[in-house]
């Protein structure tokens, strides 16, 4: 199995940048599924700032950096 990370910011109605992080999942078997992990509110849009706020969502999550093979 091996997965990738899809992150994006786009500002909601009033004004406020919600964040979203979703995973691209590939099997063995070649079978690919997407997912959602999570939106929320953006502190901040720089490349610094959501690295930690991924960082810490993913934390939250028990997920694993094992295998990821993209990021975008």
């Amino acid at each position: 199995m091996a997965w990738a990370v899809i992150a994006d910011t786009t500002p909601d109605v009033s004004k406020h940048e919600q964040f979203s992080l979703c995973v691209r999942v590939v099997t063995k078997l070649g079978n690919v599924s997407e997912n959602v992990l999570f939106c929320t509110q953006a502190v901040s849009t720089t490349a610094n700032q959501l690295l930690i706020h991924i960082t810490k969502e993913m934390e939250k999550l028990n997920v694993s950096y094992d295998n990821l093979v993209a990021q975008t």
